[in-house]
């Protein structure tokens, strides 16, 4: 499934192996290596359910991820909204954090 962007359980928990060995890797870098892409979801069938199927009409969404916002911003228009989620950085988190920022395009992680 969707598990490390994707790549599913098995490769990620080998990714966090890489991780843990060479400090040097980022999150992405480690899953190339497990030999996935950075990120294979496409979040436009899981907008389509919602508004065909469950017949929903508006949708916040609260993440951030920007991919994710912009398939509901393309079928909810301006009944699409969404709520940035607060993280609080820390000593196990602020460098995947950053990463998540500078090479995924997320906002919001860090503020």
């Amino acid at each position: 499934g969707h598990e490390g962007r994707g790549a599913g359980l098995y490769n990620k928990i080998k990714a966090y192996e890489i991780l843990d060995t060479e400090s040097s890797k980022n999150h992405i870098d480690a899953l190339s290596d497990v030999g996935c892409q950075s990120d294979i979801r496409e979040y436009n069938a899981a907008a389509r359910f919602l508004k065909y199927t469950l017949e929903i009409k508006s949708l916040r969404l609260f993440s951030n991820n920007l991919q994710k916002f912009e398939a509901v911003k393309k079928l909810f228009g301006s009944y699409g909204s969404r709520q940035s989620m607060p993280t609080i950085p820390g000593e196990y988190n602020e460098k995947y954090l950053q990463e998540k920022v500078s090479l995924c395009g997320h906002d919001g992680l860090l503020e």
